[in-house]
């Protein structure tokens, strides 16, 4: 009777509710924050050349452009562009070789091509991360 009581008991142990074990998933402000830790803002840009825009993400309202890994540019856009869902993302309207102030940048479901909303874009800031040593 005594193995049985064991393996219930085990048994039982694995349906109980386990305690977090899993580290909490940061906040859009606290992933916005890591990503510009140790970065120093520049100057205010009121555009960026295409070949400088890379991957773009939106992250806690910013629309975050990758120049390389040690510079990005950060631009807050008017009306809120949420590309966040799994499948969305951002098409850019520009008649240039550049993305200004002033541009709209749409968001796209790339599964269905319907848009789902816009923006305009605002002054582009530099983020310089220090020369690795």
């Amino acid at each position: 009777m005594r193995p049985f009581a064991i393996i219930a008991a085990l048994a039982l142990v694995g349906f109980l509710p386990v305690a977090a074990a899993k580290t909490p998933r940061p906040t859009e402000t606290e992933r916005l924050a890591k990503l510009l830790n140790g970065k120093t803002p520049g100057k205010a840009q009121s555009c960026i050349p295409l070949s400088r825009a890379g991957g773009s993400e939106v992250i806690a309202g910013s629309i975050i452009f990758r120049e390389s890994s040690r510079r990005l540019y950060r631009n807050e856009a008017r009306g809120g562009c949420d590309a966040r869902r799994i499948g969305s993302g951002l098409v850019f309207r520009t008649s240039s070789s550049s993305l200004c102030s002033g541009d709209v940048a749409q968001v796209v479901d790339f599964t269905t091509g319907i848009y789902e909303g816009h923006c305009v874009l605002g002054d582009f800031v530099p983020y310089l991360a220090p020369p690795k040593s």
